[in-house]
């Protein structure tokens, strides 16, 4: 759904929601967030380019696909392959989310730099100088900007969208990492990891105290979306925090089901299989 110029939200209500948002978006979170792309390789997992979206999809959005949610895909593709040192890939990445944010309005109402900072341009020019470590700190040096963007009611949106996509597009990697490694050891490791961006990416939908507050709010059109996500991921923290230290491959492929059912909205069914039969 491509965003378009609106009013900024209006009431004190809103200015609430607004602020709980940008606390659970600071600077501490999002880069605990994000080195969480560091863990694959930190345990043993190899760079799979199989595994990354596919670049023309920011070139070529057809119905279906959701343009705030593949902002977040494509900047979690570009921290995990910064962190495996592929800088080619992580700039073609970068690119992606680039040319999505541009097929928004939203660059033309607020400052988009919490989605994009000013630093991926120079990445983009010299791609062989990109570095996962300062792509982080440039996310982190910039999230206080998210509440400019979340002024904006579809800027919201886009917040949260891309929270999400970037949450479905890490798991989907580091479950078929996991099962790549075929070691449940450093699974149990690597999905440990990532209880920190369930909590952050739940924190966000729980801010709102019912799905229709978060439609009146957010997105009126999707109002079923919020107790959707919230369901599953409720879930899933559960049974990591039930299962800490003891998950099997097959949990792993069980998980790997969600978030490939998510990631397959993502690329509305380009892909019929994606290794979890």
């Amino acid at each position: 759904m491509l965003v378009s110029a609106s009013p900024a939200f209006a009431g004190a209500d809103s200015q609430v929601y607004i602020d709980q948002a940008q606390k659970i978006l600071s600077q501490k979170n999002i880069r605990d967030m994000m080195d969480v792309s560091k863990t694959l390789k930190e345990y043993g997992a190899s760079f799979q380019q199989s595994l990354l979206m596919p670049p023309g999809l920011s070139a070529d959005l057809g119905p279906g696909q959701s343009v705030h949610l593949l902002i977040g895909a494509y900047q979690f593709d570009a921290l995990y392959a910064a962190s495996f040192g592929r800088k080619q890939d992580a700039a073609k990445a970068i690119q992606s989310m680039g040319t999505l944010l541009n097929t928004t309005n939203l660059q033309s109402i607020v400052s988009t730099a919490a989605l994009f900072p000013p630093e991926l341009n120079w990445m983009l020019r010299e791609p062989d100088k990109v570095n996962i470590d300062e792509v982080i700190e440039a996310y982190a040096a910039n999230a206080p900007k998210y509440k400019k963007i979340m002024a904006d009611k579809h800027g919201f949106d886009v917040v949260v969208d891309s929270v999400y996509g970037g949450l479905i597009e890490g798991l989907y990697i580091a479950t078929r990492s996991a099962l790549f490694m075929n070691d449940p050891a450093a699974t149990n490791k690597i999905l440990a990891e990532f209880q920190t961006n369930i909590d952050l990416v739940l924190g966000l939908y729980n801010i709102f105290e019912s799905d229709m507050a978060y439609a009146n709010a957010v997105d009126g059109f999707m109002f079923l979306e919020r107790g959707e996500r919230v369901g599953w991921l409720e879930s899933l923290a559960d049974f990591l925090k039930t299962n800490q230290g003891k998950l099997t491959m097959e949990h792993v492929k069980a998980i790997g089901r969600f978030a490939t059912k998510e990631r397959m909205r993502l690329l509305h069914n380009e892909f019929n299989d994606l290794g979890f039969d």
